[in-house]
Formats: structure tokens, sequence, C-alpha cells
């Protein structure tokens, strides 16, 4: 939530959503850790689990389930919404 919140705050945020009147440099600095923290985590998670798939399935059983995926979403997306 907080991060949520000091979006509004960030310099320059007038340009892309509702901003808050005047900037604050606390906020957006919170907005910054917060940010770093959380993407950092998140591609350390990521990185975890491919090298678990890798190990499990091998390079091969990895690079075909990672098409697999690939493909089932893109033709769910075509199922969904078809092309006129």
């Amino acid at each position: 939530m907080a991060l949520q919140v000091s979006m509004s705050y960030l310099p320059g945020a007038e340009y892309f959503w509702i901003a808050a009147d005047d900037p604050s440099l606390a906020l957006s600095g919170l907005f910054y850790w917060v940010h770093l923290f959380r993407m950092t985590m998140f591609f350390r998670f990521a990185v975890f689990l491919g090298r678990m798939l890798l190990g499990r399935s091998g390079l091969v059983g990895s690079a075909s389930e990672a098409a697999r995926r690939l493909h089932d979403q893109y033709f769910q997306i075509e199922i969904d919404l078809p092309v006129a």
C-alpha cells in the first residue's frame, strides 16, 4: 500500500497518472526503496524457480515446458479474443 500511495508524490508523475500538487522527496525515496526491494526479491525467486525447474527437467525439458506454456497462453488469448 505504501508503494501505491507514494507513486502520486513522485516528481514528474503528473505526466503519467493522477499526481499530488507538490512532489515529496521522502515519499519518492520510499517508493524507490520499496520498488527496489520487491523487484530484487521477485528476480531472486524467479531465478530460484528457474534453476529448480532446470535441475528437475534438464535443458530440453525446461525449454519444451516454456514453449508449451507460451503456446497455450497464445492460443487461449486467440480463443477468448478472436481476431476479426
